[in-house]
């Protein structure tokens, strides 16, 4: 149980650890002890609207943890372009004939001309481009013409001059932007085809626009550039945001080039501009570069300018509206670029609270911007915002409820924006608390105002809203939020809805029943099926009869969308319960086909929701609807023959309704399906006899064909499934084909996909017959192959092309070279979209299948372009999802073309034409099988293609398939898979294997069906979604760039920008292949296989689309291309380290995760380079601030560990670097301490110190400390500020002896000096101060001089008096220092350090006056020290002098105390986490009173006396406190006299005072009582027979109040039940079963979960059980069903939040714990443990489910409590090993929660005493598991002395059976001997894990011994014994073992003795261990320890005498 003091044995201050100076105390638990109580400095961030406002980006105090990762960003990218782009032709660029260059002069300055020949450029003369005299303006007018022909000539001058002259084009076009009087509509056309010269969609078309600006003459660049800055200044608006746009494309290439690097600066100087024209343009081109270029382009200063730019020009205090409108819209797009503005606190308030006034401004745009950039925020900075979201509700729900619709429309979008972020968090992660992303649950937070607030915009419909399908309003706004929330919350959201649903469903005004059947929608995605049905369930009928009734449109519109979403979540064969049912079916089809006569929208929503109940019938086996088959077929034909079928999308939804109906349908309706099929061809028929169609006809006319098409697609597929219903429909072949012919004669994209989709169904359906259709067919499978700009129509003609091969097999041959020829083709484009690829090569496959042998043809093109791609695919590092689906599709692709061919050429002469490409197809499924990303789809044809090689080749395989890791390793994995699919494939794979020769087991399996499926027509996004339009956010895309070597790719690596070269070779002149090289190619690599190489600069996210070709294997000699696996450097070409630094800060899990990678593969393949750069990284200014501090962490983390055996192997590591190497590195962190960054001089300087503590002791790097002395007297502040802080560092890395006493008087009188008042920098004296607090350990021979002791202490205090708050903080915690590390040195200052601490607790800030308090804290710890040490031996002589400070200050100290306890917090004792003044004043009086003993009791009862009666509650609060404080201390008979007068009193308070800050004080004192003078240890207690029922009775009644009283009348219960634990009767007894019940009362309150109170009934129950009477046994027994019961109870919960996961994951742990106690109670005795054997069973299966709950805390609990049912059930425990062995497994290897590992540790030796022998069928998988662990070096070094020890018991356990671990075992115990044997200990923590270690292994070695003893094979010890003397030996030189490590050594020694007998006599003798070692034993005061030696002594003298 958790006490308010706390216990404080053993644990002490650690000075060099700063998190201890500010660890975390809490009051309500527990006093801290000395080693944990500081003071905690709480940073609670001001309110939004208090911020001070500031420039961002001023420099932050330096940071000394690890850098926060940056955000990944993904924000919705703002296209304020003037209007849409014009499409003008482009070639590649030729070099210009004519050079053109010209000066402009402007205000921005005289550009000069470049001294280049000119000839004369002239528009009127020219014959190129512009004939005539007609001007370039003319021609830019002409191009926006009415007139086409003009309009054409135009556009075609333009791209003549483009084409002849690029950098006059160009400059033409800047000259007439920036050209005041040219007219406006020339300027903008101007500028937008600048800007489309610049940049382009197509990804590989704008690799070269960017190639050929980089390529133009840099003065023809300046020129344009000029201009364009020239044209910002225009007073024209379009002019100058034309210019804005263009001027943010060129950034966007050249800044990355480190081009154009004064851009930023000049805009910046444009701010401060007078004109506001000139600064709103500014302002828009600054957002428009930030949304061009990535944030690591941009160097934080510069980005913390621009964004300072941008906030002020946000800011109120600008005039201009234009200016803040564009200040705002900027910031939406830079905020991509403040990761660390928005990670330092002040900076994003400032921020935030500039955007919130923005949202409250007069103007509507910046209201509306300033929303923007709140949702913006929402996704970006999500995990920024909670300290925010109560201003940002209060802000949105203004602006929903009063503003205009566009900004009303913004503000929901941010509701709209955080759903998405926690559906996405929720969805990926589900509800663990341990999730790496943080889920805030703001929604939920906010539920019960959001929904109100959203309901209510669900009355504000329009009148028209449901014909427009564009139609975006509040209402609709509202509701699609209303269903993110819903998805959001789940459940919750149904009981808010469902009133206002209730209340508006009938009114008469339609708005109100729209918006409540809207809302009922609205909630039907997210809650559970059995909260929705009963709710559904009463609201059909009613929502059927509105459907048909209701006399307002809009209201049945909602209706019918609403039944269609019932029909859809709440309908179908996968739900145990359905909505519709047999008998409302027929009601409810009736109603929609009805309401398909309503108008247009009404019946559009009807058809859909017949489409969703029809699609609720696809898996089963009778419909309902099948009796009204006709009916409805009839009524959709009726629906798309409506004169008004064209609006609301009716005829749209009535043919895909009808096609749904009739795949849904049964056989027993095929004669109906038949009947309708010559109905819809006689429709398409009268599709093509229209004539003359005007434009809009025509496009109706294309829809409703496709949609035709489509109709007789499904019909075909229907009819053609199944022979009895084929015949029926074969008659209507022909005529059907010759209307698909006539539709491709149309020639549209559309109608063509649903017709090609359609003959596919047709092909497959006919077979072989089909032929007699290609003659006519074959021109348009052939277009269709060719269009690559609707590419979706490739991919489905593709696919038709495979239906072919199927259908007529060797039938196709004759038009196979035309479709071969095209398919390579496409392949070896890049202008072909990547996804069409993958169903190509499948194609391969089967054309190949269909025609056999005769596709040898084609292999020596076919085969080498597959292998390339195979070689790309499976060497794929997929970075994200979409990238993982796409190379799998790649993958299957190729393996069934491989898979077709093999099979193509099996039982043929030519197969062996296949056996040189078979190694590289086996090469192929290794590689995937090594990569471990494949899906099932790939891995059943990845072994079906490793069959079809056996089948094919037959035993020229054989060799092959022995070699190759997939027949063996990958096949026996399909083996075991739990597809059957799989499973099937891989057994007739492995069949086909054992026919060729290779061995595998016996095994007989047919084959499985090898045919490849028929492509089934997938119906696609859901038609009938309503409302669905959002405002979407496009993401940031990643790039994935391949690394290839010759024809092999080895990698690829993500980054933002990327080098490589598109290579043209003589293999294939039309295919490019990508590559990526590390530099620029030297004359001696070239390459007569490169005929041209094009380098440049991309932001592609292409992947993969440019090498799905054929790689010539020669071309791997041209160049040698380095890859990150195989070269010494594995950054390349253009990616730094800096990008790699700053990807694995990315937020992007799969970014980050392969950033790591690539530095832990650098660090592994290059440790020196690895070192080198990450040193000149901290080094460069000019780097992010982030790589820099990241650089430096990766390199502290690279020389230190917390963990001691890694710690030892780093320090070698370095130590063993090339001396070059290091004084490199060291060079660079010097360099990095004069840098202007904060940042980067406080990381550096910790990297120093760790580095010095390295080599200094080893006498190494010896200047160091005389060169930082010298930066001391630099003038620049920051220099002296950094180094004062690196020698702090150091003095707290290196030991005081280490360093000689010069320099440490020097280091001392630098820091002292800094420290001085005469130091003018703030900075500089607090990096001092904090500075001497390290080197205090330094200055022994300073402090034991009088001068210099005094004059540091004069320094000390005079800090405490400065007037800088961190000064005086630092100067006290140098004083609580100097109190514990010199406290013999203080006599002469105590009076002066009092007046100092009494002043700065009475009149000093909070976080000074608790250091303050700190020091007297301090001063009683080192005092209780040295009384505890010498105790009553104590004398004046002694080494140790006890100067009783405290004694002596008692009468000034003691008031000054108490007058900080009345200054309580409010709620304080809500907060767990609370420390203030009065807690530490408590925690410091306590310890007083531990110190000076009975003299404390009368100077504070004074003060409890006069306040404890006082009417405010404070001071009866402070009285409490106070006694409570000074119980432990002062003698029993002291106290016991006031304690029996104040009994009485308190248990009243605690009863009846009015205020519960009393109460729950009094409660805490009281159980302070009951721990220190209640027990049997007292000869008298204040507990007596007759007080007890008295004390009982409150504390049960207050168990009943506040969780915080309550949680502390069990706390005192605790210790009430403790005071009895040795006692023979309690006098609670009889009250047993009351207090039972009572503590599970508590448990079962609502509020159980606050204050720990139900932990703490918990712990109560644990103990009142732990110490209670055999008396009660038959209660504790009754106990136990009842706490089963509970914990089976929240097993059975489902679908819980992660709040509610959480609690219950607690829960489960309380339970596990109590059923522990009990099961140690009840199995103590014999007469008891009968009767809870019988729950035995239960138990273990109950602890089985909870294990399957996947809980760190819960396992940790249950594995105790399974120890403690072990030990009770013994050897029958066996039976349950089977179900727990999986668990205590998972426990062995969880080293991430260390505590569950070490106690499964315990469990196992449990098992070992238990089951004895009956363990060895488990011991192989234990101690090789256990063996792991102690090799590991990722396990926490705690556990491992318990793994010794426990093979000690496995050992004791198993006997002889034991002998084949010991070659395992005992080198491990040797080595782990040696090392523990010669540990230093420099703390006391580190020897205490010596002595852990120590022990763990001697009681291994005694479980060994003993387990091999009176056996045969105790011979096999021998060669060990030597050794454990050497140990024994050891341990007794050293001198610092424990007691525990005494008894259990000296048993060690009996056990050699006693096992190995006369063979030890020889090793005895030699022994020091058997002689002074046992004498020491003997002679012990430790009875333990003594009978331990006696033991040994006897059986060593057994084995000398023998």
């Amino acid at each position: 149980m958790v006490n308010r003091t706390g216990s404080r044995a053993g644990l002490r201050f650690n000075r060099s650890d700063p998190s201890i100076r500010s660890g975390q105390i809490t009051k309500n638990s527990c006093f801290a002890s000395s080693g944990e109580r500081r003071q905690r400095a709480h940073k609670f961030p001001p309110s939004l609207f208090q911020c001070p406002p500031r420039f961002l980006g001023f420099p932050q105090p330096a940071a000394t943890t690890r850098p926060a990762r940056s955000a990944a960003i993904h924000f919705r990218s703002v296209s304020r372009s003037p209007g849409a782009d014009l499409l003008l032709p482009r070639k590649d660029v030729t070099d210009p004939k004519t050079p053109f260059a010209f000066s402009v002069s402007s205000k921005f300055g005289v550009l000069p001309s470049p001294p280049l020949e000119v000839t004369k450029f002239n528009l009127f003369e020219r014959a190129s481009a512009f004939g005539g005299s007609m001007e370039v303006t003319q021609i830019l007018l002409n191009a926006q013409a009415v007139d086409a022909i003009v309009r054409k000539h135009a556009e075609e001058s333009l791209k003549q001059f483009q084409e002849q002259n690029l950098p006059a084009f160009l400059l033409s076009l800047s000259n007439e932007l920036a050209n005041n009087e040219k007219p406006v509509d020339s300027r903008k056309l101007a500028g937008l085809i600048l800007k489309n010269a610049l940049d382009a969609k197509e990804q590989l078309r704008k690799a070269e626009l960017v190639q050929r600006w980089l390529s133009l003459d840099v003065s023809v660049k300046s020129q344009v550039k000029s201009c364009l800055l020239q044209t910002l200044s225009s007073p024209v608006p379009d002019a100058r945001s034309t210019a804005s746009q263009v001027i943010a494309k060129i950034a966007g290439i050249e800044l990355p080039q480190k081009q154009w690097t004064e851009l930023i600066a000049s805009l910046l100087s444009n701010i401060h501009q007078l004109q506001s024209h000139v600064k709103q343009a500014t302002l828009e081109t600054l957002g428009y570069i930030c949304e061009e270029v990535s944030p690591q382009v941009v160097d934080q200063d510069q980005v913390n300018k621009i964004l300072t730019a941008v906030v002020q020009g946000m800011n109120a205090s600008e005039g201009s509206t234009d200016v803040r409108v564009a200040a705002t819209r900027a910031l939406y797009n830079a905020l991509g670029f403040a990761q660390t503005n928005f990670s330092n606190d002040m900076e994003r308030d400032y921020i935030m609270r500039v955007v919130c006034e923005a949202t409250l401004s007069p103007v509507e745009k910046i209201r509306q911007a300033a929303f923007e950039c709140l949702v913006a925020i929402s996704s970006t900075y999500y995990d920024k915002l909670a300290s925010y979201m109560q201003d940002i509700f209060n802000i949105t729900a203004k602006a929903v409820r009063e503003d205009e619709e566009p900004v009303a429309l913004q503000a929901i979008e941010f509701w709209s924006s955080i759903c998405d972020e926690e559906i996405d968090i929720l969805d990926e992660y589900g509800y663990s608390a341990d999730s790496d992303v943080p889920c805030y649950y703001f929604i939920k937070q906010a539920l019960p105002a959001l929904v109100p607030m959203l309901l209510e915009t669900l009355l504000k419909q329009e009148e028209d809203q449901d014909q427009d399908e564009g139609a975006w309003n509040l209402a609709m706004a509202g509701g699609t939020c209303l269903g993110l929330v819903t998805r959001t919350v789940g459940d919750d959201i149904v009981p808010l809805v469902m009133p206002f649903i209730q209340e508006n469903i009938t009114k008469p005004d339609w708005r109100q029943r729209e918006a409540a059947t809207y809302a009922f929608g609205s909630i039907l995605e997210g809650p559970s099926s059995d909260k929705l049905i009963p709710v559904v369930d009463t609201a059909l009928n009613f929502m059927l009869t509105a459907l048909t009734e209701d006399p307002n449109n809009h209201v049945k519109d909602t209706t019918a969308w609403t039944l269609g979403r019932i029909f859809e979540f709440l309908h179908g064969s996968m739900l145990e319960v359905s909505v519709i049912t047999h008998v409302n079916c027929q009601q409810i089809l009736t109603v929609l086909l009805q309401s398909m006569k309503d108008v247009p929208n009404v019946a559009e929503k009807a058809c859909g929701a017949l489409y969703f109940l029809a699609q609720g019938y696809e898996d089963s086996s009778g419909s309902p609807l099948s009796p009204f088959f006709q009916e409805i077929i009839q009524s959709l034909l009726n629906v798309t023959h409506r004169d008004d079928a064209g609006e609301s999308r009716l005829r749209t939804a009535a043919y895909e309704t009808l096609n749904e109906v009739v795949r849904t349908s049964t056989d027993e309706i095929a004669p109906i399906v038949t009947q309708l099929l010559p109905v819809i061809m006689m429709e398409l028929h009268k599709t093509l006899e229209g004539q003359k169609l005007s434009s809009d006809e025509r496009e109706k006319q294309n829809e409703l064909q496709g949609l035709l098409c489509g109709c007789l697609q499904v019909i075909i597929q229907k009819l053609g499934a199944s022979e009895t219903t084929k015949f029926g429909f074969m008659q209507y072949a022909d005529q059907i084909m010759e209307l698909f012919l006539r539709v491709f004669a149309c020639r549209n994209a559309t109608v063509h996909e649903e017709a090609m989709l359609a003959i596919g169904a047709l092909a497959y359906a006919v077979g072989g017959n089909f032929i007699k259709y290609m003659q006519g067919f074959y021109p348009y499978l052939e277009m269709g192959l060719q269009n690559f700009q609707e590419y979706q129509v490739c991919a489905i003609t593709v696919g038709v092309v495979g239906d072919l091969c199927r259908a007529l097999e060797d039938k196709i041959l004759p038009i196979c070279d035309g479709i071969m020829t095209q398919l390579l083709k496409n392949l070896s484009s890049s202008q072909l979209h990547r996804s069409v690829k993958p169903p190509i090569f499948s194609c391969l496959g089967d054309i190949a299948l269909a025609i056999g042998e005769n596709f040898e043809k084609y292999l020596i093109y076919a085969m080498p372009m597959l292998q390339s791609a195979a070689e790309l695919s499976s060497h794929t590092v997929a970075t994200d999802d979409e990238m993982l689906e796409y190379a799998n599709q790649l993958r299957n692709g190729i393996l069934e073309a491989y898979s077709g061919i093999l099979q193509g050429f099996k039982n043929c002469p030519k197969s062996q034409l296949l056996m040189p490409y078979a190694p590289h197809i086996l090469q192929f499924i290794d590689a995937l099988y090594n990569e471990k990303d494949m899906d099932d789809v790939v891995m059943k044809t990845a072994v079906g293609v490793l069959g079809d090689l056996a089948d094919t080749l037959g035993s020229h395989a054989s060799t092959l398939m022995n070699q190759s890791v997939a027949s063996k390793e990958f096949l026996e994995e399909c083996l075991s898979s739990d597809d059957p699919s799989i499973k099937e494939s891989a057994e007739w794979a492995k069949m086909a294997i054992s026919r060729v020769g290779f061995p595998t087991r016996n095994y007989a399996a047919a084959s499985p069906l090898r045919r490849l499926p028929f492509r089934v027509r997938t119906g696609g996004a859901d038609p009938f979604q309503k409302r669905t339009f959002r405002l979407f956010r496009p993401k940031v895309d990643i790039l994935a760039v391949y690394l290839v070597t010759g024809a092999i790719c080895h990698s690829f690596v993500c980054l933002r920008e990327f080098e490589y070269v598109i290579v043209e070779n003589e293999y294939n002149k039309n295919h490019k292949l990508l590559f990526f090289l590390p530099g620029l190619l030297h004359q001696d690599e070239s390459s007569s296989n490169i005929d041209h190489i094009l380098s440049y600069k991309s932001n592609s996210n292409q992947i993969l689309d440019d090498v799905a070709g054929s790689v010539p294997t020669n071309l791997s000699k041209s160049r040698p291309l380095y890859c990150m696996h195989y070269s010494m450097h594995p950054f390349l070409g253009s990616m730094e380290i800096t990008q790699i630094l700053l990807n694995a800060q990315a937020v992007d899990g799969t970014v980050r995760k392969h950033a790591e990678e690539s530095l832990k593969q650098f660090q592994e393949q290059n440790l020196p380079a690895f070192l080198l750069s990450l040193s000149n990284e901290l080094a460069n200014n000019e780097k992010p601030v982030d790589s820099r501090k990241l650089a430096g962490l990766i390199l502290k983390n690279a020389l230190d560990a917390k963990e001691q055996l890694r710690k030892a192997e780093l320090v070698q590591r370095w130590l063993s670097l090339d001396v070059s190497v290091k004084s490199q590195i060291k060079s660079c962190l010097l360099q990095t301490i004069s840098s202007p960054v904060p940042d980067a001089r406080s990381t550096a300087s910790q990297v120093i110190a760790k580095i010095a503590g390295i080599e200094l002791p080893q006498k190494q790097w010896t200047e160091l400390i005389a060169s930082l002395l010298s930066n001391i007297h630099q003038l620049q502040p920051h220099v002296k500020q950094a180094t004062l802080e690196t020698l702090g560092y150091i003095c707290e890395e290196v030991s005081p002896q280490v360093v000689d006493q010069d320099q440490v008087n020097k280091i001392l009188t630098a820091v002292v000096q800094g420290m001085n008042a005469s130091e003018g920098n703030t900075d500089v004296r607090v990096a001092a101060t904090r500075a001497l607090y390290n080197a205090l350990g330094f200055a022994q021979a300073k402090f034991s001089n009088d001068m210099e002791r005094d004059y540091i202490m004069r320094v000390v205090c005079e800090a405490t008096l400065s007037p800088d708050e961190k000064i005086r903080q630092a100067a006290f915690e140098c004083l609580v220092a100097i109190s514990s590390t010199y406290y013999d040195k203080l006599a002469s200052y105590m009076q002066d350090i009092f007046n100092i601490t009494a002043k700065a607790v009475r009149e000093d800030e909070e976080p000074v006056a608790l250091q303050a308090i700190e020091f007297w804290s301090s001063i009683c710890d080192e005092e209780i020290d040295i009384l505890d040490e010498y105790g009553g031996d104590f004398t004046a002589d002694s080494d140790v002098p006890c100067y009783y400070f405290i004694k002596q200050a008692l009468p000034a100290l003691v008031p000054m105390l108490l007058e900080t306890l009345l200054k309580q917090e409010e709620d304080q004792d809500q907060d767990e986490g609370a420390w203030n003044l009065a807690m530490a004043g408590g925690t410091c009086l306590g310890l007083v009173a531990r110190t000076v003993g009975d003299d404390i009791v009368p100077l504070v009862m004074p003060f409890i006396q006069e306040n404890i009666t006082k009417p405010d509650w404070r001071q009866r609060e402070a009285a409490t406190y106070a006694f409570g404080s000074i119980l432990e201390g002062p003698s029993p008979d002291k106290l016991i006299p006031v304690v029996n007068v104040a009994l009485n009193f308190m248990l009243t308070a605690l009863m009846k005072d009015p205020n519960n800050h009393v109460k729950d004080t009094t409660a805490w004192t009281l159980g302070r009582i009951f721990e220190f003078l209640h027990g049997s240890t007292l000869e008298t207690s204040v507990i007596t027979n007759e007080n007890c029922q008295q004390i009982l009775t409150v504390l049960l009644q207050s168990m009943k109040d506040v969780p915080n009283v309550a949680e502390k009348a069990c706390g005192a219960l605790y210790f009430l039940a403790q005071g009895y634990e040795d006692s023979s009767g309690s006098p609670l007894s009889p009250f047993f079963q009351e207090i039972i019940q009572s503590l599970l009362n508590v448990t079962h309150r609502d509020d159980a979960g606050e204050s720990r109170l139900r932990t703490a009934a918990y712990e109560s129950l644990n103990e009142v059980v732990r110490t209670s009477t055999d008396e009660t046994a038959p209660i504790v027994t009754q106990l136990l069903p009842v706490i089963m019961m509970e914990l089976h109870k929240t097993l059975e919960a489902q679908k819980l939040s992660s709040d509610e996961r959480e609690k219950q994951n607690e829960l489960q742990g309380l339970l596990c714990g109590c059923l522990q106690v009990i099961i140690q109670k009840l199995g103590a005795s014999e007469t008891t443990k009968y009767g809870f054997m019988q729950y035995a069973d239960q138990i273990m299966e109950l602890f089985l489910r909870v294990f399957a709950c996947r809980n760190a805390t819960v396992h940790e609990e249950a594995m105790l409590a399974i120890g403690a049912l072990a030990y009770a059930v013994g050897g029958n425990f066996i039976k349950y090993m089977q179900g727990f062995y999986p668990y205590l497994e998972m426990g062995l290897q969880n080293f991430q929660e260390y505590q569950v590992c070490a106690i499964t540790v315990g469990v196992v030796g449990d098992l070992c005493r238990a089951l004895e022998d009956k363990i060895l069928p488990i011991c192989d998988g234990i101690m090789t598991q256990l063996l792991k662990n102690l090799s590991s070096n990722q396990l926490h070094r705690s556990v491992k002395p318990p793994i010794f020890s426990c093979l000690g018991d496995i050992a004791l356990a198993i006997g002889e059976n034991f002998e084949k671990y010991l070659i395992y075992a005992m080198p491990m115990l040797q080595s782990a001997a040696e090392l523990s044997s010669h540990a230093v200990a420099t703390d006391d923590e580190m020897l205490e894990y010596a002595n852990q270690l120590r022990n763990g292994i001697l009681e291994a070695y005694s479980g060994i011994l003993q387990g091999f003893k009176n056996c045969p094979k105790t011979q096999l010890l021998m060669p060990y014994a030597p050794h454990i003397l050497q140990f024994l030996d050891t341990l007794y030189n050293e001198k610092d073992m424990d007691d525990a490590v005494m008894k259990t050594a000296v048993g060690v020694l009996g056990d050699l003795a006693d096992t190995l007998g006369s063979h030890a006599s020889t090793w005895m003798n030699q022994s020091v261990a058997s002689k002074e070692f046992l004498e020491e034993c003997l002679s012990s005061d430790d009875p333990s320890i003594k009978e331990s030696a006696e033991w040994a002594k006897m059986a060593i003298s057994r084995a000398v005498s023998v």
